[in-house]
């Protein structure tokens, strides 16, 4: 996997049983797609892909291009679902730095709050034994944008989730789930999750049929090849899907950062990205993120600086997850009725 920088650089059943692939039937996604479509993503041409931009748009008209070339059903008409929501960060003032990741909710009328319009892109594969229930897989495709003149690319944040997901979607149009899985690609979660909350409260589907969210939020960094799974702390059922994969060996899973006791203040992951509304409704979910660099929210955040190997373990270690997790569903499915 090493070549793979030159390749960026040009590019630009029942509630007992349980499905498990063993580690060398972990799903082999396209990782020539899986890198290309990280590098367009992350391109100059898509300017940090904020919500409601010029670059935001083209980020969506290239999403659904790729949506179309591998066949996945539309969700909704034209796979786009448009809302409007105050955005949970001040207007921006000149010369500002980046808005940091962290949830805020206005503190003073005297502050203005613009109004964001943003565009959910969701699509679908059906289930072939439980097609009216529903697993989201879910990541962020925009970012900050254009500050100050530099483009803030978003390789890691969010452009690596959002190509993963897309990887993981063609698999699975070409392995059926037992289960309907939805593919939802989240806007405006850099103004503070309003994709994703707008999902929730408006779903395409009733939403006491979606069991359970897995959520994929920068993924493609990691000099020692970590990677963070949250959401067993908050719902247990989940670990032992992840501790499944984590036997793997693909990367080496992390858990933590979910206000666990001595950890740093500030750490908690459990509702800092778009698996946060999910859970908020009680939605069983697990979220996957590497940990924050030097790069986090800065223009330098560009493909060139991201870690082949690891990137394609980590879409690889999320769809051995989905592909798990669809096989035990009727578990899950019991905690999220409120039943043990």
């Amino acid at each position: 996997m090493s070549g793979w920088l030159g390749v960026l650089a040009l590019a630009g059943a029942s509630l007992h049983a349980q499905v498990v692939p063993r580690a060398d039937t972990a799903p082999a996604l396209d990782e020539i797609r899986l890198f290309t479509n990280l590098s367009a993503l992350a391109a100059d041409s898509m300017e940090g892909r904020l919500a409601g931009s010029p670059g935001g748009d083209r980020a969506r008209r290239f999403l659904t291009r790729e949506f179309a070339r591998i066949g996945l059903t539309p969700l909704v008409k034209g796979y786009a679902m448009s809302f409007s929501r105050r955005s949970m960060f001040p207007d921006p003032v000149t010369n500002a730095p980046p808005r940091p990741q962290t949830l805020r909710f206005p503190a003073s009328p005297a502050r203005t709050y613009p109004l964001v319009f943003g565009h959910n892109l969701v699509g679908i594969v059906r289930g072939s034994l439980h097609p009216n229930r529903y697993i989201v897989v879910s990541a962020h495709y925009d970012h900050l944008g254009v500050l100050n003149g530099e483009i803030y690319h978003g390789a890691d944040d969010n452009a690596s989730g959002s190509a993963a997901i897309l990887s993981i979607a063609e698999w699975t149009i070409a392995h059926p789930p037992l289960n309907s899985v939805i593919f939802a690609w989240f806007d405006a979660e850099e103004e503070g999750l309003l994709g994703s909350m707008a999902f929730v409260d408006r779903p395409p589907v009733p939403l006491d049929s979606i069991i359970a969210d897995v959520n994929l939020d920068m993924v493609s960094r990691s000099s020692i090849g970590e990677l963070d799974v949250i959401g067993a702390l908050a719902w247990p059922v989940m670990q032992p899907f992840i501790d499944t994969v984590a036997a793997f060996g693909l990367v080496s899973v992390r858990q933590g950062h979910e206000g666990t006791p001595g950890e740093p203040i500030g750490s908690d992951l459990t509702n800092r990205s778009d698996q946060g509304p999910f859970n908020r409704k009680k939605i069983p979910f697990v979220m996957f993120s590497n940990a924050e660099h030097a790069d986090y929210h800065q223009s330098t955040d560009e493909v060139t600086r991201i870690t082949p190997d690891f990137y394609y373990h980590s879409a690889q270690t999320a769809a051995a997850l989905l592909h798990i997790l669809d096989g035990s569903l009727d578990r899950v499915a019991l905690v999220r009725a409120g039943r043990k």
